[in-house]
């Protein structure tokens, strides 16, 4: 299957702060039903990739300096040695940001400031690290072959898994084809997928507009409010069997729940659950050809 990423290098993503605050795999699993029950019109999940879980710790830096590389730098654990990078810039939260991801960072949580400053010449406050766990369904549409991620995440703090901030995402992801297209086009659906799912958040009373509203924002007033937490008190990193920035699973329909599959979607032993996010860090599987 051939794809193809306009706007590369740069994340284009509609936020909504969830308030209150809901059960976000419940969340996911009824976006996904509508999805699949055509209340999109002309969008369907996307085939074979409908669903992933990602379940990763992240140790975030606002970049400060210099003037044009102000954003943030995350350290994410992967399943094996090392560290994905993940890199944003911008000064302000915006719908569109640079993006670039850094894989096999050979470091030790010790050594993230010391690397950030001397290896790449940053400037950098250190900011609360964080647990996220994220849902994604991945919608399609059949007309123009567009694939766009609907996000639901939760983020709480290592040293205070009371302070959350829970959102819903959309954002562009790929193009189901071998062509340059006109790029005016996906922002003009990316635009109608945006309306339909305020719409739904709104029906359940989670969000009534988008914002752009960002994890680096959300630590910066975390911090504010609670500046005890900007002293670095945290917990010690997850184990790394529990720790992956990559898919943690695919899952497919089974009865009344989900079957874990394997790369090739042959199911794996007989491993179902009513929420497979719980179950999979549980057993420390991986899929890591589904990132």
């Amino acid at each position: 299957m051939t794809f193809r990423t306009h706007f590369a290098g740069t994340e284009l993503e509609f936020k909504y702060t969830l308030d209150p605050t809901p059960d976000i795999w419940a969340a996911s699993m009824e976006l996904l039903k509508s999805l699949r029950d055509g209340k999109l019109k002309g969008c369907r999940p996307e085939y074979r990739e409908e669903f992933q879980i990602h379940h990763t710790e992240n140790h975030l830096f606002d970049v400060t300096g210099p003037e044009k590389e102000i954003g943030y730098a995350s350290f994410i654990p992967t399943v094996s040695a090392g560290h994905v990078l993940k890199r944003k810039w911008f000064a302000e939260d915006a719908f569109a940001r640079r993006e670039e991801l850094f894989s096999n960072i050979a470091i030790t949580s010790d050594g993230f400031e010391e690397y950030l400053r001397k290896e790449l010449g940053l400037q950098v406050r250190a900011m609360p690290p964080f647990r996220r766990v994220r849902y994604d369904v991945q919608c399609e549409s059949m007309s123009t072959g567009h694939v766009y991620g609907i996000f639901f995440d939760r983020c709480s703090l290592l040293a205070a898994p009371e302070v959350v901030l829970s959102q819903c995402e959309l954002e562009y992801r790929r193009s189901r084809s071998v062509l340059i297209q006109d790029e005016k086009e996906i922002l003009s659906e990316m635009k109608r997928i945006d309306h339909w799912l305020r719409s739904h958040l709104a029906a359940r009373g989670w969000a009534k507009k988008h914002t752009f509203y960002s994890k680096r924002s959300f630590l910066r007033d975390t911090v504010a409010d609670r500046p005890d937490l900007a002293l670095g008190h945290y917990r010690e990193p997850l184990p790394r069997k529990t720790v992956s920035y990559v898919v943690i699973a695919r899952w497919a329909v089974h009865g009344a729940g989900y079957v874990e599959l394997d790369c090739s979607g042959r199911a794996v032993g007989d491993c179902e659950a009513a929420d497979p996010a719980v179950e999979a860090a549980a057993a420390g599987r991986r899929d890591a050809g589904h990132a």
